[in-house]
């Protein structure tokens, strides 16, 4: 809400016009001085304000919200095979797309000579992401069709995303991603299928916390990565089934109130 200066200054104008500091009667010429007063009084209370609301408004102007409107991202791939597999290519013909978009969002960074923070959060975050592919041939050009088809969405009142490196340079660092999500919906679904391979897995789920954090950091050339996830007031399912190369596999999960879950992961 900007404030009508130019108002006031009117007002300051008119109350200015009324004084008049003539006055014959000596019997009531002490009563006229303070309605004079009185009178310039207020068109300097009038002046003022004016003046403080112009200064207060330049003052805003020239800051610079770290909060901005939010957008929507959309990116979409194809790789388009069609003409290959007419030849019994062992190829595959995919389409992937994926949807970002929030209401608002800020990000915060701060960077040095051996550390680089960078912060995200996003209000009113919604995500969702597929792919299908589709194989005909295997590498001997037999018939051996092939689909894998995966969604994901995912809905959540504020997110926040955390980034944080720190190096040295003897070669040794270490990196931490934080991610916390508030009010979360989410979907997933996966399946394969095959001559040698049917997957099917499809999970569901609400919490009014989520989050995961993932430290890793390297040594001498080894790379060790643990990931830690846990929900607060959640309510999930999910449901597997797998079969490949004399091998099957069923699990379904159900999870209510809390849960955790982590893992770890070695590369060198």
């Amino acid at each position: 809400m900007r404030t009508d200066t130019d108002a006031l200054k009117g007002y300051s104008a008119s109350l200015r016009g009324l004084q008049s500091w003539g006055y014959r009667s000596s019997a009531a010429y002490g009563t006229h001085l303070e309605v004079q007063n009185s009178l310039n009084r207020l068109a300097l209370w009038f002046e003022t304000a004016a003046t403080q609301a112009e200064q207060t408004e330049t003052a805003l102007a020239s800051v610079t919200s770290v909060w901005k409107p939010g957008t929507m991202q959309v990116s979409h791939t194809e790789v388009w095979n069609l003409g290959q597999q007419l030849k019994k290519k062992p190829v595959t013909t995919t389409f992937s797309g994926t949807v970002s978009t929030s209401l608002a969002a800020a990000r915060f960074t701060h960077s040095g000579a051996h550390h680089r923070f960078d912060t995200d959060v996003r209000v009113f975050d919604t995500q969702a992401s597929g792919s299908v592919g589709l194989k005909l041939w295997d590498k001997k050009k037999r018939f051996s069709p092939e689909a894998r088809i995966q969604a994901e969405a995912s809905m959540s009142a504020a997110c926040v995303t955390g980034n944080y490196r720190v190096f040295s340079g003897t070669g040794m660092s270490g990196s931490l991603r934080v991610r916390g999500e508030t009010g979360a919906v989410y979907a997933k679904a996966e399946a394969v299928l095959s001559k040698d391979e049917q997957t099917l897995e499809a999970s569901v789920g609400a919490a009014a916390f989520r989050g995961e954090c993932s430290l890793a950091f390297s040594l001498l050339g080894c790379t060790v990565t643990i990931t830690g996830e846990g929900s607060v007031g959640s309510c999930e399912a999910g449901l597997s089934y797998r079969h490949m190369n004399r091998e099957w596999e069923f699990g379904s999960k159900l999870g209510f109130i809390a849960g955790t879950g982590f893992k770890v992961n070695v590369r060198y």
